[in-house]
């Protein structure tokens, strides 16, 4: 190995430096008789000219380089060896199952300009160093590394022959780049077509919401009763004639009427229209006999026209609510830690390991240890006392909860819309409703909100 494979030595801990690796690499170039004197000539060729290392070297005394063992000893205390960390079995397991490699990494290059590596090769040397940490011989935890591959890797491993980890690994390691662009390209295809199938859907379905909004909304015009009101005038009343003995009966013509004789024709009278007008006790509803339904000034109901009822629904936040409810945190134990794995299980048998979660599916199973959802929690790690922008946990949960985290709390702690309340007494604000399965969030034992509510300091954690 030359003298310019090793990068001259700078002491201050940036891009990476690790100091003991570079003395190390540097006697690699001695020999076993390589006296003293070549020994600190090369040690000085390879600090970096006016750094850190430079000038805490040409402070040494002479006492401190009087051997090369001696140089070593004071170079350990100005740069001491970092501790070794030891994990638990449990912290290992854990960091075993939180190694995702996403589909959005897929075919990207990472690592040094002239090491740069494939995002599922170097998934598969972290997985390498966490199962030589376990211990695990027999491969019994090479389903639990599996599920953090995409489903496209998944479907190019082969079905058989990988039920340990050398070959299970070497099978992703040698993944073929071409065939996972294949796969991309399939995949960007079928994305393609489920994004334009559910724009269709989402048109369809705003399409049908309108007309059937505008349906109900429109009621039949108001049905009036008249009643006739007209009367004839009052005859008036001709004393009945006293029959006399032997007298000729004489016929009295009422004084109102006009005698008719033969010759004279009565030219035909137009008929005089009947006037259709309210009945007091029709006009006053305080006066009616009859109930009168319940209706507005814009909305006239008569007995005969009940008002319309709008169906109830179930608001996002009471889903938001009942979410909140059926989820539960396991403790960061083992006990706690085995029951999660086996709820993740379920739910990604039943679900699928690509399925978003959303009000159609059973709540997520939460990370051990972590605030249950909707606790103003930190959405990339689970816990409280900070936001997730400022989140400098190194152990995060993985993607798919921390977008659910995110949505309850999108719906929890939403602020109310600015409503201009001049004159108006009640003004429900329609939301976009958020499908749900009533098989999963019961919509009868669900209370309807039927105002919005301000929002205080959210739902807590819950015991």
């Amino acid at each position: 190995m030359g003298k310019d494979a090793i990068p001259l030595f700078k002491g201050t801990y940036t891009g990476g430096e690790k100091p003991h690796h570079w003395l190390r690499r540097l006697e690699g170039q001695f020999e076993l008789t390589t006296a003293l004197p070549e020994r600190l000539h090369k040690f000085t060729m390879h600090l970096d000219p006016g750094n850190k290392a430079e000038q805490w070297y040409k402070k040494l005394g002479d006492a401190d380089k009087a051997s090369w063992n001696t140089l070593l000893e004071v170079f350990g205390r100005k740069w001491p060896l970092a501790p070794t960390v030891e994990h638990t079995r449990d912290e290992l397991l854990h960091r075993l199952e939180r190694r995702v490699l996403l589909e959005t990494e897929i075919g990207q290059l990472v690592g040094d300009k002239d090491e740069k590596i494939y995002t599922h090769v170097k998934w598969a040397q972290d997985i390498r160093v966490l199962a030589d940490a376990l211990e695990d011989d027999r491969g019994h935890l090479i389903s639990n590394a599996r599920r953090g591959l995409p489903l496209m890797v998944r479907r190019l491993l082969p079905s058989s022959g990988i039920d340990t980890w050398d070959t299970f690994l070497a099978a992703v390691t040698t993944l073929s780049p071409s065939r996972i662009e294949d796969e991309l390209e399939q995949e960007a295809k079928f994305k393609s077509r489920d994004d334009w199938q559910k724009s269709v859907d989402t048109i369809t379905s705003q399409f049908q919401q309108g007309t059937s909004l505008q349906s109900a909304s429109k009621q039949p015009p108001p049905t009036y009763q008249y009643a006739n009101t007209y009367q004839a005038p009052r005859q008036q009343q001709i004393p009945r004639q006293q029959a006399t003995p032997g007298a000729p009966f004489v016929r009295q013509t009422p004084p109102h009427a006009s005698i008719t004789t033969p010759q004279q024709q009565n030219s035909p009278q137009p008929a005089t229209p009947q006037r259709n007008t309210y009945t007091r006790e029709q006009s006053n509803p305080f006066i009616s006999p009859t109930p009168i339904a319940r209706g507005n000034l814009f909305n006239p109901q008569t007995p005969g026209n009940p008002e319309q009822q709008t169906p109830s629904r179930v608001s996002n936040m009471e889903l938001a609510k009942r979410a909140i409810e059926f989820s539960k945190v396991q403790p960061n134990t083992a006990e706690g830690v085995t029951a999660y794995r086996e709820e993740l299980r379920k739910w990604e048998e039943q679900y699928g390991t690509s399925r978003e979660v959303d009000f159609m599916c059973s709540p997520y199973p939460l990370t051990p240890g972590t605030q249950i959802i909707g606790s103003r929690e930190c959405f990339k790690c689970g816990h409280s006392g900070h936001i997730s922008r400022f989140c400098d946990n190194p152990t995060q949960i993985s993607m798919k909860e921390q977008r659910w985290r995110g949505r309850i709390a999108a719906i929890m702690f939403d602020r109310r819309p600015q409503m201009d309340n001049a004159g108006v007494s009640q003004i429900n604000v329609m939301e976009e409703q958020l499908p749900y399965e009533p098989a999963i969030y019961d919509a009868g034992s669900i209370v309807f909100e039927e105002e919005w509510e301000e929002q205080g300091n959210g739902a807590g954690a819950r015991a």
